[in-house]
């Protein structure tokens, strides 16, 4: 385990300074969690909402009387294929904001642990003239210079800015080699759905002539179900876990 770095002109005590240290990592931990509960908020929103429009689609079908006008004035617009529409968007939304959580995760540990020990990246500040010149004090350039690294990182896969915090800090967090394969493929499915929702494709031919090819709705919504965002749940908050524990033990190591 890496030890602490004294930060440059700290006047703060190890003990200190490792206290309110403890007390930023708890806060982005509260972040994180703030992030999955509005997560599984939606989740429960976007079932209930499900539950409701089907039940009432097919009641209004099958007796109209049975709903109260104004409600089945409503209802009787609503069309069973707009229902699977909006749950598909709805979980591409949901995949992508879960991801989006743990994006910010990583990204807020790897700039807390630069700030904890800054010479980590002693070698590879590249500060320019506008930034160092722009700076109203030091310690805005050293923000400016961190922020920096930290979205150069932050281009990387989730598995290689996992390894990153391992190897510059020494953390060990507990992640099990099926949970980092897991969360690649939840990345890449995440990508997929972000960048990819084209109903068209194009291919070259052997005679240099274009093909386009129409994709089905149904093809694009068997790319992901309530099974597949459970996991992605399960499997990043697991690993987040493991990744706060392995910094809060960093700070304050367990006595032996």
């Amino acid at each position: 385990m890496k030890t602490d770095i004294q930060r440059p002109d700290s006047n703060v005590s190890v003990l200190e300074s490792n206290k309110k240290d403890l007390l930023s990592i708890l806060t982005q931990e509260a972040s994180f969690s703030q992030g999955m509960s509005n997560l599984a908020g939606a989740r429960h929103m976007h079932w209930h909402n499900i539950v409701v429009f089907d039940t009432l689609v097919k009641q209004c079908a099958e007796d109209p009387n049975s709903v109260e006008q104004s409600i089945r004035e409503n209802i009787s617009q609503i069309k069973p294929d707009q229902i699977e529409c909006y749950k598909y968007i709805s979980d591409c939304a949901h995949l992508i904001y879960i991801i989006s959580v743990f994006d910010s995760l990583l990204s807020d540990v790897t700039r807390f642990l630069i700030m904890r020990h800054p010479r980590t990246i002693k070698e590879s500040i590249n500060a320019n003239y506008d930034q160092i010149f722009a700076a109203t004090s030091l310690a805005s350039l050293r923000n400016t210079v961190i922020d920096a690294k930290v979205r150069t990182l932050s281009y990387e896969s989730f598995k290689d800015r996992i390894k990153v915090i391992k190897k510059m800090f020494g953390i060990k967090p507990d992640i099990s080699t099926q949970d980092l394969a897991d969360l690649e493929k939840i990345s890449e499915l995440r990508n997929d759905l972000a960048h990819g929702q084209s109903f068209c494709r194009f291919t070259l031919e052997e005679n240099n002539a274009i093909k386009s090819e129409l994709i089905s709705l149904d093809a694009q919504r068997m790319r992901i179900n309530d099974e597949i965002i459970k996991k992605a749940f399960d499997v990043i908050d697991r690993i987040s876990k493991a990744i706060h524990k392995a910094v809060r033990d960093s700070i304050i190591p367990k006595s032996t």
